[in-house]
Order: C-alpha cells, then sequence, then structure tokens
C-alpha cells in the first residue's frame, strides 16, 4: 500500500520495514531504530562509507516526505502512522518562538519542593526545611526574600555558565543561603525547551482535538521528554557524576555526594538556630496545629491561668494537653514548687508557681527573648506579631505552636509589670480566649511593660510579707521601712497621672476606690491595711489574727488590676478618640492610617481656610515633626479646645458633637475644590452633586483607591446583573441610591 501511495523504491521499502521491525522491538526492548543502528543494519559492512551514506541519504528523503518520522529527544526512527499534523515542525517553531528564561521554563515545569535537614531535625525535635529554588545572572540575590515565611533557609540552584559575582551568605529576611552552581547546562535548556514546547503543543493546539495519531505521539514524545528532563536534572544538581560548585552561606565549599550535601544543611541548622529551645513534643512543636493539638494547647493555657498554683496545672490522665504540660512546662523548669529562697522570706504564695526557667536549661534563650521583649515595651505597647517574627527569625527558630503557651508562661510571670492590650484596649483580666485570639492575629494584641508605675514584683513581694505579718503589729502606726517602700511608689504612681485619670467616673468600681484611697489618705498604715482591702472589696486586716495568704493574694491580684486599668485610661481615651476621628473622616481603607489620610486631605485645603477653628485643624492635621501621639493630642486639644490630658467626662461626652461639626465643616471645603489630590499617586478624587427638585443640593467628594480598583468593578457587576435591562431604570436607581448614601442621617 505504501509503495502504490507514495511510490516508494525498493530500497525504500526495505528501510521502512527494518524500522518497523526496530520500532515493534522497542516496545518489548530497550533496542531503538536509531539513524545509527538502522542505517548499519542496512550495510553489508559497517565499513562500507559509501553504503552507510546512501541508507543515510535515504532516511532524510524518508523523513522529508513524512513517511518516518525523528523522535530527537531519544534519536529514534519511528513509522509515521498517518497525520496531517507534523510534531517535529510544530515543536521546532514552538522552540523558536520561546523567550522565556530557562529559570522561569523549569519554575513552572518542574518546582522544587523543600528539602528537610534530617539529622537536625531528629536531634532538636524541631522540623526544618530549606525552599528550593532556580536562579540566574538576571536575578539580584543580596535582595532574596523566602516565598513562605516558616522555610528555614533557601538553596539556590545555578543556571547560568557565568558564576555570580557575590553571594551572600542569608536571605533579606535572614534565613541561610546555600547556592549550587548545575552541570550540563546545555543539554538541560536544550531537553527544557523540548518539553515545554510539548506541553504546550498539547494545551494549545486545535488539531489535537480532532486528531487521535497526532495525539497519541505528543503524549508518548512527552513521556518521554519528561523522563530525559528529570534524568538531566539529576546529572546537573545531584553530584552524581562531577563536583558541583557550592557556596554554603557565602563560602565556597566541596561537596561530594548526596549525603554529605543533607548533613550540610544540618550543619548549617546547627549552627544558625543554635538557641531554639528543644521541645520533644510533635503536636505543640510545628507550624500548624491539628485540631486534637489546638484544644490541647487551648486547655493547657486555661489551666495556667487558672490553676498555676496547682501541681500539674490540676491536669490528670494521659491526655495530649498533659504530654504539652510536660513538654513546655515540667521538664523545662518553668513550673515547678516555689523556691526555697521565697520561702524563707515567707513570701505569700501557693505551693506551685510559674517561673523563670534555669539558665542552664535549653528554654532559657528563649524565655529571655520573650521577657526582653516584653521589659522594653515602656514607651508604648509593642504588638506580639514584632515578637512572633523575632522568635521565627534566627537564632531561634521556634514554631509558631508552641510560642503562646510560652508567651503565657512569660506574662503570667510578669502579671504584676507588663500589661496585654487588644485592639489598643488594656486588658484587666486575661483569659483563655484572649490567647485564642492571639493565636489567629498576634497583630491585635501588644504588651506594654509599666516602668512608669514605679512598681515591680519585688514591691509586690514586700506588700504580701507586710500583709502576711499584719497580725503580729505592735501599733495601729506603723512606720518602718519596708512599709515606706511599699506605698512610697503608689503615691508616686498617683502623682504622675494626667489630670483627666484623677477626676474620670469611667473606671470599673475597685479602681475609683483605689484612686480614692491613693489620693486622700495620708497615712501609710491606714493606706495600706484598710482603705486599700476596702477599695479591693475586702476587710480591713486586722491586728489579731494573721492572714493565711489568701487574703495577701487575693488583695495583690485585685490592687494590681486596678493599678493597670487606672494607668491606661489615658490610653484608652486616646484610642477611642482615634476610632471617632477615622468614622468621622470616613477614613478610605484599613491599609492608611488616620494621620496619613488626613495630611493628603488637609494639604489641598491649607491655602483655602479663613474661618480660625478649621484653619488650627488644617494645620495640626499635616504637621510631620510631632510623634504620633503628640499628634493625636493636638488634633484632640484643637477640637476640644483644652488638652486631652485635662479633659473632664463633660468634655468627653462634648468631644463627638464638636467632632461632627468640624468633620462637615472640613467636607464641605473639600467638596468645593474642583482640582484636588490628581496628582496623590493611586488615588482618584470625584466630586459628587446631587440637585434636588426644590433646588437644594448634596456635594460629596468621593476617593476611589486603585488599589481596589478590581474589586470595586466586581461589586459593579453585580449590580447590574441584577438591574433589568431598562435605562431609565438602572438611572433611577443610581440616583436613589447615592441620595442614600450621601445622606449623613443614612444608617445604611
Amino acid at each position: 500500500l505504501i509503495s502504490d501511495s507514495q511510490g516508494l523504491d525498493p530500497d525504500s521499502l526495505r528501510l521502512l520495514k527494518t524500522v518497523g521491525i526496530l520500532n515493534l522491538i522497542t516496545t518489548t526492548g530497550t533496542n531503538r531504530a536509531t539513524r545509527e543502528l538502522v542505517t548499519l543494519a542496512m550495510c553489508d559492512s559497517p565499513r562500507y562509507n559509501e553504503q552507510r551514506d546512501y541508507w543515510g541519504n535515504l532516511i532524510d528523503k524518508l523523513l522529508k516526505k513524512g513517511i518516518i518520522t525523528y523522535r530527537r529527544q531519544v534519536d529514534e526512527l519511528r513509522i509515521w502512522q498517518g497525520s496531517d499534523f507534523n510534531v517535529d515542525i510544530a515543536v521546532n517553531l514552538e522552540i523558536e518562538q520561546e523567550r522565556g528564561s530557562l529559570v522561569n521554563l523549569l519554575t513552572a515545569l518542574r518546582p522544587l519542593n523543600p528539602v528537610i535537614a534530617q539529622r537536625h531535625s531528629y536531634t532538636t525535635g524541631t522540623l526544618r526545611y530549606f525552599e528550593r529554588r532556580y536562579f540566574d545572572n538576571n536575578e539580584t540575590l543580596e535582595l532574596l526574600q523566602l516565598e513562605n515565611k516558616d522555610s528555614d533557609g533557601l538553596i539556590g540552584y545555578w543556571l547560568d555558565e557565568i558564576k555570580p559575582t557575590r553571594i551572600p551568605s542569608h536571605t533579606a529576611d535572614g534565613k541561610p543561603f546555600l547556592l549550587l552552581m548545575g552541570n550540563k547546562l546545555d543539554i538541560l535548556r536544550i531537553r527544557t525547551r523540548e518539553y515545554a514546547a510539548l506541553k504546550k503543543i498539547q494545551a494549545l493546539s486545535p488539531e489535537l482535538q480532532t486528531d487521535g495519531v497526532a495525539r497519541k505521539e505528543v503524549r508518548y514524545r512527552i513521556t518521554e521528554a519528561e523522563q530525559l528532563l528529570d534524568d538531566i536534572l539529576i546529572q546537573a544538581f545531584y553530584f552524581y557524576e562531577t563536583v558541583n560548585p557550592c557556596w554554603v552561606q557565602g563560602i565556597p565549599s566541596q561537596i561530594n555526594s548526596v549525603t554529605e550535601f543533607n548533613n550540610t544543611l544540618s550543619q548549617v541548622c546547627d549552627e544558625v538556630y543554635h538557641q531554639t529551645p528543644i521541645l520533644w513534643n510533635e503536636l505543640i512543636n510545628r507550624r500548624q496545629l491539628t485540631a486534637q493539638g489546638a484544644k490541647a494547647r487551648r486547655e493547657l493555657i486555661t489551666a495556667m491561668i487558672e490553676h498555676s498554683e496547682l501541681e500539674m496545672l490540676g491536669l490528670s490522665g494521659y491526655g495530649p494537653e498533659v504530654t504539652m504540660y510536660y513538654s513546655l512546662l515540667k521538664e523545662t523548669g518553668i513550673h515547678l514548687p516555689i523556691p526555697e529562697c521565697d520561702l524563707e522570706r515567707n513570701i505569700a504564695s501557693q505551693p506551685w508557681g510559674i517561673y523563670p526557667p534555669q539558665t542552664t536549661s535549653k528554654i532559657y534563650s528563649f524565655w529571655r527573648a520573650v521577657e526582653d521583649f516584653c521589659l522594653s515595651a515602656y514607651d508604648k505597647p509593642h504588638t506580639l506579631d514584632l515578637l512572633y517574627d523575632k522568635l521565627n527569625q534566627p537564632p531561634y527558630g521556634i514554631k509558631q505552636g508552641a510560642i503562646p503557651v510560652l508567651i503565657a508562661a512569660v506574662i503570667l510571670y510578669h502579671l504584676d509589670d507588663v500589661g496585654v492590650y487588644h485592639n489598643g484596649t488594656f486588658i484587666p483580666v486575661l483569659g483563655a480566649q484572649h490567647f485564642e485570639l492571639l493565636v489567629k492575629d498576634p497583630s491585635r494584641f501588644a504588651v506594654k511593660y509599666f516602668e512608669i508605675v514605679g512598681l515591680r514584683s519585688e514591691v509586690f513581694k514586700e506588700l504580701e510579707s507586710i500583709l502576711l505579718q499584719a497580725g503580729s503589729r505592735k501599733t495601729v502606726k506603723l512606720r518602718n521601712t519596708t512599709l515606706l517602700r511599699v506605698v512610697t511608689p503608689l503615691y508616686q504612681f498617683v502623682k504622675r497621672l494626667p489630670a483627666y485619670t484623677k477626676q474620670t467616673q469611667e473606671l470599673s468600681k475597685e479602681s475609683l476606690g483605689v484612686l480614692k484611697a491613693l489620693q486622700e489618705t495620708i497615712e501609710p498604715d491606714e493606706l495600706l491595711f484598710t482603705q486599700l482591702p476596702l477599695a479591693c472589696n475586702l476587710a480591713p486586716i486586722g491586728t489579731i489574727e494573721a492572714d493565711d495568704s489568701t487574703i495577701a493574694k487575693t488583695m495583690k491580684t485585685r490592687l494590681v488590676k486596678a493599678l493597670q486599668e487606672i494607668n491606661s485610661a489615658y490610653e484608652n481615651l486616646l484610642t477611642r478618640c482615634q476610632s471617632l476621628l477615622s468614622d468621622a473622616f470616613r477614613i478610605r481603607s484599613n491599609d492608611i492610617t488616620l494621620r496619613e489620610d488626613l495630611q493628603l486631605r488637609a494639604k489641598t485645603l491649607a491655602e483655602k481656610c479663613v474661618e480660625r477653628n478649621l484653619r488650627s485643624f488644617v494645620q495640626i492635621a499635616i504637621d510631620k515633626d510631632k510623634s504620633d501621639q503628640e499628634w493625636l493630642e493636638a488634633v484632640l486639644m484643637v477640637i476640644g479646645d483644652k488638652p486631652p490630658s485635662s479633659w473632664t467626662d463633660e468634655i468627653v461626652t462634648g468631644f463627638e458633637g464638636k467632632l461632627a461639626d468640624i468633620a462637615r465643616r472640613f467636607k464641605n471645603l473639600e467638596a468645593l475644590q474642583e482640582k484636588i489630590t490628581s496628582t496623590v499617586e493611586g488615588l482618584e478624587a470625584r466630586r459628587i452633586t446631587v440637585t434636588r427638585s426644590d433646588g437644594e443640593e448634596t456635594h460629596q467628594m468621593v476617593w476611589v483607591d486603585k488599589r481596589n480598583s478590581e474589586e470595586i468593578e466586581k461589586h459593579v457587576e453585580k449590580i447590574l446583573a441584577i438591574l433589568p435591562n431598562d435605562e431609565n431604570f438602572r438611572q433611577a436607581v443610581l440616583t436613589k441610591l447615592t441620595e442614600i448614601l450621601l445622606n449623613p442621617n443614612s444608617n445604611v
């Protein structure tokens, strides 16, 4: 049939039969119909060069006619089963048109999975893995960052014949960096482009939809090309044939085997993460906890908060929360009986408590890191997402599962002098629910060290000691050095409070009582043994019986909470007013602060204001020299006609009315400007005017953030989809919607 349709001569038929037989053999063996093998099979002797040239030319003729096809990846001739689609031509065309770099092609076709530092992970109990990515001279290695912040390092695979000029020791986010230089890059480049071309043909060529022969041929070639690409990748980077040039943290190194390379990863982790705590508990020492692990952690933190004075925190059995307790608190020496030195001082404490681990403990460096972070927050609260980032970085590298438990331990130990804030509001009583929210979003929580208070744990220990010894007092007018050491900081604390805090009634009953006692009581013993207990809803401490430590512990706990609430009153006022300002001036998005927004908008009005109060507000709004708190206080002073530190509750009540008035005048002036912030990058301004039938007009300046344009388009499409295709009706809906949204009294 072939000879009739193609007019083949006998030699061509013999050659074609030879290729066909070898193709059949290939299905059950490893021999392939290579050009060399087919040529030798047709010659009487391999030494007859003329015959070899003859049959070689005949092969080229059959290829040109499309009777046989040549699979370049595996060097094989095959009988073409019949198709109008020429795979070879299509592949060559795609390769010629391909402009992507080898890095981009391999990243898309053969992305590299992370690799584990096996020995280090096994000996420390912390699983560490390295990201792997391809690089070439088109990238600046000094600016590299990890794609996954939980990764412990980065391994680069260099796909360029020219060595990089400078190789950093770590990524821009502080993780260790290793670089391997590949071999046989020419072959790797060819096979990658062929494989990419075949995948593109399979996905995009319409001819394959109706041509089963061509579709089968492309699938076969993709399988072969994929195997060949994987083989050359192994040869290029996995030390089987040659020693790859390698840089470990910027230092040239020689690695001779995969085993040696894996050991190098562990050595790097040993050096970089030398302060990571050793926690043998796979339930908690991981990045993401399972549902069972999260529940056990929640129960453990609850027990820490409610039953720290009990052995094993009151836990029993063999559940996961118990194993976490032993790994994180018991074996590390954080939860233990009260130290003998405290017992000798007769400190009022329960038999068990939370204490810093010994300096020799594997977890001591982590405790110090958390403690230093909390105690350094004396100017303003520090958000806990910063602490998470610090602990995730070298030299700690602790996984997020254990962080909430250990943060809770440090905070509970420093409960006397470290306060916790949620969304800027002080939390007087910590609960397990707060730590659950902390796990989901640490950026919403912050800690602050009450250095300005002047009260320390030692002061409260002295307070407990005095209260315990109250029963042995000889006189009512007890005056000694220890007593004064406790009450003097309390008096100094009240003296430094803002005038607002001293007069406000927006505090709890206990806090108001404590504040009144500190302001009005002169005698130290009267303050300590009568007025403060009464303010804390306790009976006065008498002179007959000594306390059994219950009253002392209760009074200390309630007093600490009251003092922290008093100390945070002014900050809470500023936070509340800032929220009201954001609502009144309609801040565009959560990605921009109140100050940034008002500065941008007030700049366009700075030369337009005539009215004195509004002009003062605009001038303060564009001020860049003040700190954030000073700026906010200045804004509030303009609105309230008085520094906020000296406000009264009556001024606070009238603040919202004054704020609404100045915000209305600000936005009215804003709406009158025809050309407004057209040069502000990323923002577009629209002025909307609605004129009613009675002649009344409503003006509104609308700010469009280009970053939200796609989201806005989606909502517009949804609205249009549900409206009928009636132009008048749609315009009527637009008019009504505009009136509602521009109405300041609307509840929408």
